[in-house]
């Protein structure tokens, strides 16, 4: 949210009612103190004090959003949310709100996947078109050019670490690029079930922990099993009463399958 945009929304909502003249009474007092019968619409006002001049000034802003002096003598009710709307203007919703909005994983886990989600991790093809001069090569499998497309999961070494989460839910499909992934995730994440929450928290830790191994390989590395352990133990950690069941009829061990 646009804290902002929502304040000058909210200043908007007081000039709507004045404009409206409803029945309060520092409505009425500015009526008669500043308006004295004219419209308030396009009103100049040269001494005001600091707040009737915000209050006033904020048609500038409705204006911006599209309202016009007939719209708003024509509305009963005015809502600061709409006006909110409005002001922020049409954008097109994200596919995977779902995958991210609504996960139990870690915060730091849902972080880092909007940001792979949005595209927006610092991978090698994005230095390198901003002008860095960095070693290209994906330093996890050493044999492609490191993406967001490539290290989720094209890339041999998360490839294996996310066939073996997989696996250990029972889920047996051929692991693809992150785009394709994504897509999958979207759709496993239309039903709300324990099977389907507990997916979207291990997309989101395998990611988190596979950008961490990618990190930690510029000094050492933990290794795939270690990293799968500890996927599966804060998992359980951070499971809620919807997924403790679908996790005690798992393994602890994402390899004792």
């Amino acid at each position: 949210m646009n804290i902002a945009l929502w304040n000058k929304a909210a200043v908007c909502k007081h000039y709507w009612d004045l404009c409206r003249e409803k029945n309060k009474l520092w409505i009425q007092w500015i009526h008669s103190y500043y308006i004295k019968g004219r419209e308030v619409w396009g009103i100049q006002v040269k001494q005001a004090s600091w707040m009737v001049g915000k209050i006033l000034k904020a048609q500038e802003t409705l204006e911006k959003a599209g309202f016009n002096y007939e719209e708003v003598k024509r509305t009963k009710k005015c809502s600061i949310k709409r006006i909110y709307h409005r002001l922020c203007g049409s954008f097109e919703k994200v596919r995977w709100k779902k995958v991210v909005c609504q996960n139990a994983g870690c915060p730091r886990w849902t972080f880092l996947l909007t940001l792979t989600a949005h595209g927006k991790l610092y991978t090698k093809d994005r230095l390198q078109k901003w002008g860095m001069h960095v070693e290209t090569e994906c330093v996890l499998c050493r044999t492609e050019e490191e993406s967001v497309q490539h290290l989720f999961f094209e890339c041999e070494y998360s490839k294996a670490l996310w066939n073996r989460i997989l696996a250990w839910q029972g889920m047996s499909r051929g692991v693809q690029g992150w785009e394709q992934e994504l897509a999958w995730a979207v759709y496993k994440a239309r039903t709300r079930n324990p099977k389907s929450e507990l997916f979207k928290m291990t997309l989101a830790a395998t990611v988190y922990y596979v950008w961490k191994e990618r990190n930690a390989s510029f000094r050492q590395n933990q290794g795939m099993e270690a990293i799968c352990m500890k996927i599966v133990q804060e998992l359980h950690c951070r499971s809620n009463k919807y997924i403790e069941a679908r996790m005690n009829s798992l393994n602890w061990h994402p390899c004792n399958r």
